[in-house]
């Protein structure tokens, strides 16, 4: 009986099969063990530890048309989104300087899960919003824009915000 003849394979397929082969290729070579094959489709690099959020600060609106996202992380850096209208549009991170870190851990000492928020409808013109979310280990649970720490993460937020150091 004569062998069949293989099957044409379009160029999703050959791109599958040649991923698969550099896979077992790749498990197989002892020098590269931290790349491993989870299932015959996929290679993945080895799992990165994911950083809790610490601190959150979101304010937009407003005359001047504020975008401000930020975020803290429990690993003392922090990311800050572009506002969508502007380019890049990657995020600019850093690390927290000693001070900013000392400020965000008695935050989250002092407080627990937080969220809190202030604005205007978003149909006001002009009307502007702000939503602080803490993830702290402390026993308060409420932020009151009259405690001393509500101005701490806000001079905090300014700081990173404005790339001040």
């Amino acid at each position: 009986m004569p062998l069949a003849r293989p099957a044409k394979l379009c160029c999703c397929q050959s791109l599958t099969v040649a991923l698969l082969l550099a896979a077992i290729s790749v498990t197989a070579n002892a020098e590269s063990p931290r790349v491993r094959v989870e299932s015959p489709l996929k290679v993945l690099a080895p799992p990165v530890k994911a950083h809790k959020i610490a601190l959150h600060f979101k304010r937009t609106g407003g005359i001047a048309g504020f975008h401000d996202n930020l975020t803290l992380y429990t690993n003392m850096t922090y990311a800050k989104k572009a506002p969508p209208h502007r380019r890049p549009k990657a995020a600019h991170t850093g690390k927290l300087t000693a001070e900013q870190q000392a400020t965000l851990k008695k935050l989250l000492a002092t407080y627990g899960k937080v969220e809190w928020s202030r604005g205007n409808a978003p149909d006001v013109a002009d009307g502007m919003q702000e939503a602080i979310t803490i993830n702290g280990t402390g026993q308060k649970t409420k932020l009151d824009p009259k405690d001393p720490e509500f101005g701490q993460i806000m001079k905090l937020a300014s700081d990173l915000l404005r790339g001040a150091k």
